[in-house]
């Protein structure tokens, strides 16, 4: 009888104690749910900041160095700049603002170091200015544009300049040639830990690059801007809908890190085993990697797995190979069919289809291929076309 008492206690103390740890757990996770705050350098927390027209309107006083009044009107303007032909590359800005006087001004916040960020910028900034013309009309309609890169890595790494301002000038004298075409690079991981007298552009930078509420709270305390900004700020964090697509985007990130260095160490442990030496890895999609000239058309032997349709793959590794060189793809046994309506685009991408060779995979009856494309002649520039349109749109 005393056995089952005491066991009986034992129990309810247990069904207490974890009732107790439960509701403590709860407690935490909702303060912890309550502590979240988005961080301004994940481009989606950026955009919907920049929503926000008082918010628009003191980040663009900061870096044009006037009163936020004096920025008497700013909208948002479409973040997808036209193309005159079907081969021309989109132009696909973060944020995009026009002011009253006509003068436009891209934001881009980059958290990762990104190869031929410069040539990326004068991309979009060339595609502002053309974007401007139509038919018909003079070049009085041009109006200055103005891109401002704001980064959370070091672009120029011999230097601790956290701040400059480029435009188009005599590199002997300094002398402004035109003004159309401006630059702003902010380097947030350039920003000293401390600086007593922020303001202007510099408060700004601490904001973006804050990771607690401690932070954001600080700089709100200095600027009404930056306080709309941090009202903004808790506002978007609160909201259940935009803080999924934030932990999306923030997922995309890390799987996209984790894809690379996975490609990267498999890479290496298979030319350890072939013994292969002097072995260069690069990571590029298809499509992007074919636009560089230390890439394009600079190899003998290009070869795919069966990842897509015979006309999407030769779009893809055809630029690659050089003239004189081949592309072998890796086929199903049956390929006969797609092979036939691959024609067009062998021909289309300077290719002849040489040769395919018809072999079952050891033990079975497995029929597999190897198509042999012989490279005739260089690859039009116009191929291959921008991201995701040769497997959505084969040539054919």
């Amino acid at each position: 009888m005393t056995k089952r008492k005491t066991a009986k206690k034992t129990q309810t103390l247990k069904a207490q104690t974890t009732g107790k740890q439960k509701l403590k757990t709860q407690v935490a996770e909702s303060r912890n749910s309550d502590d979240f705050i988005m961080f301004p350098t994940v481009d989606f927390c950026f955009k919907e900041l920049i929503q926000n027209e008082k918010v628009r309107k003191g980040i663009i006083s900061a870096i044009l160095s006037v009163d936020p009044k004096d920025v008497e009107q700013t909208i948002l303007l479409p973040t997808i700049l036209r193309k005159e032909y079907e081969e021309n590359k989109y132009g696909v800005l973060d944020v995009l603002v026009q002011l009253k006087d006509g003068r436009q001004i891209d934001f881009e916040m980059q958290v990762e170091a990104f190869d031929f960020w410069g040539k990326r910028v004068i991309f979009y900034l060339s595609k502002m200015i053309t974007d401007q013309i139509h038919e018909g009309d003079g070049y009085d309609k041009i109006q200055k544009c103005i891109h401002v890169s704001i980064l959370d890595f070091n672009y120029i790494e011999d230097d601790n300049k956290w701040y400059r301002k480029v435009t188009f000038c005599d590199t002997t004298d300094g002398k402004v040639y035109t003004d159309l075409m401006e630059i702003h690079l902010l380097e947030l991981r350039k920003l000293p830990p401390e600086d007593q007298n922020e303001e202007g552009i510099i408060r700004w930078m601490l904001f973006l690059k804050a990771k607690n509420r401690k932070e954001f709270q600080k700089m709100a305390e200095q600027d009404e801007y930056i306080g709309e900004a941090y009202k903004e700020l808790e506002k978007i964090s609160a909201d259940k809908e935009k803080r999924l697509e934030y932990e999306t985007r923030l997922k995309y990130r890390r799987d996209k890190h984790a894809a690379l260095h996975y490609a990267t160490r498999v890479g290496r442990e298979e030319g350890e085993k072939l013994g292969l030496e002097n072995i260069t890895t690069v990571h590029y999609r298809a499509e992007d990697g074919a636009r560089k000239a230390e890439l394009r058309e600079q190899f003998d032997c290009v070869v795919s797995r069966a990842v897509a349709n015979m006309s999407t793959l030769c779009e893809y590794c055809l630029p690659y190979a050089k003239v004189g060189g081949c592309f072998v793809a890796y086929k199903s046994g049956n390929a006969e069919e797609e092979i036939d309506k691959a024609k067009k685009a062998v021909h289309l991408l300077g290719g002849v289809k040489e040769n395919a060779i018809y072999f079952d995979l050891p033990d079975s009856d497995i029929g597999r291929s190897l198509v042999i494309v012989k490279k005739k002649e260089p690859t039009s520039k116009k191929y291959p076309r921008k991201a995701g349109l040769p497997s959505k749109e084969p040539l054919q």
